[in-house]
């Protein structure tokens, strides 16, 4: 019950992201992850990847590279956060970690169009 009710929150999240109301999906991620158990794993990772993607529209890169962080914790093939994680730490100015992620994610996905790009 629980499980269903965070993905439902999730979708709310979703939404006020898609709206770009970032502050109201923060909050319904937080939300969706204070009720997640733990042992749904996958899930939270698809949660902290998505809550660094609205940190990273407010500009917030260190929070959302933190979140991004505990989504690959949780989930390390996770292309979707690696690739995320690997623009943040270009933002941050730190070249080495962002190359780093970006070698993880072409071994996970050796097409991924974003980092092919970037690892030319």
């Amino acid at each position: 019950a629980l499980r269903v009710e965070a993905v439902e929150l999730k979708k709310k999240g979703n939404e006020a992201y898609l709206s770009e109301d970032h502050e109201e999906a923060v909050r319904l991620y937080q939300e969706a992850l204070d009720i997640c158990p733990l042992e749904f794993s996958e899930e939270r990772s698809f949660i902290f990847s998505n809550m660094g993607a609205s940190r990273l529209k407010q500009g917030l890169q260190e929070e959302a590279r933190g979140a991004c962080t505990s989504a690959i914790d949780l989930n390390p093939t996770y292309v979707k956060a690696l690739a995320r994680r690997a623009l943040i730490h270009e933002e941050l100015d730190k070249p080495h970690e962002a190359l780093e992620d970006v070698q993880r994610v072409l071994k996970l996905d050796p097409r991924h169009k974003e980092c092919l790009a970037a690892s030319l």
